[in-house]
């Protein structure tokens, strides 16, 4: 029984990887719209600016980006 669960999901699996890769999902991480450092400036581009409690959270988060590439950088 366990066998056939494993099959089942191993199958699911595959053809979920196999569809994202038809529809050329796999190729967003190689364009420059959708890589990492522009991921990361569009979650800033999204952050409210209207008042000055707004930009000092921008800029706090603005401060943590190097560390936090660094680590992501090590981590891969």
């Amino acid at each position: 029984m366990d066998e056939r669960r494993a099959a089942r999901l191993l199958r699911e699996r595959l053809g979920a990887s196999l569809a994202l890769e038809e529809a050329g999902e796999n190729l967003r991480e190689v364009n420059n719209v959708f890589c990492p450092v522009q991921q990361q400036r569009a979650v800033f581009q999204l952050m409210p600016t209207a008042t000055d409690e707004d930009g000092a959270v921008v800029g706090r988060r603005l401060r943590n980006v190097p560390a936090a590439r660094r680590g992501a950088r090590h981590s891969t």
